[in-house]
């Protein structure tokens, strides 16, 4: 299969990310003025999206394994990839209004700006691949869209290893 050493480093960074994150949130000292569930949606959004992007890039192997053609191969993925992506923004969404009726600040405005932008970013190239619009470069288009969702993840993660620096800071 075309590009399966770079999916398989793409895996490993997410894995990376997810228990470096992990080691330090346990380790950390909750000081910050930061509330404690604010704190928990940072990791697991962090835990999650890390955990998307170990799993579609491996998730190309499967229909790949069956015998489909690299074009089916890239689709497949892309479909499934854009269904869990799509499930993973309602339930954060909800995670989020949750907090806010909970009188927890919400993420501010340009935070969630950046993230609506990374959003687009990764379903972008991943709606070209579903709906078959570029199957000459289905395999690119592809790891855009997950070197995209490793990137979220890389916010995610910025943002439990920040609110650890800030109480270390105080």
């Amino acid at each position: 299969m075309e590009r399966a050493d770079l999916l398989l480093t793409i895996a490993e960074i997410a894995i990376a990310f997810a228990g470096f994150a992990s080691i330090v949130s346990v380790l950390g000292r909750r000081r910050s003025s930061d509330d404690p569930r604010l704190d928990a949606l940072r990791l697991r959004a962090m835990l999650e999206s890390a955990l998307t992007v170990v799993v579609f890039a491996l998730a190309p192997f499967i229909p790949n394994a069956f015998g489909l053609s690299e074009a089916a191969t890239w689709r497949f993925a892309a479909i499934a990839f854009l269904i869990w992506n799509g499930i993973g923004l309602v339930i954060f969404r909800r995670r989020t209004r949750a907090l806010a009726e909970q009188d927890i600040t919400p993420p501010t405005r340009g935070y969630v700006a950046l993230m609506l932008i990374v959003e687009l970013l990764l379903q972008i190239p991943l709606l070209a691949v579903a709906l078959g619009l570029f199957p000459h470069v289905a395999a690119a288009l592809y790891l855009v869209a997950l070197l995209t969702a490793l990137l979220q993840a890389g916010i995610f993660f910025m943002r439990v290893v920040g609110s650890l620096l800030v109480a270390a800071a105080e």
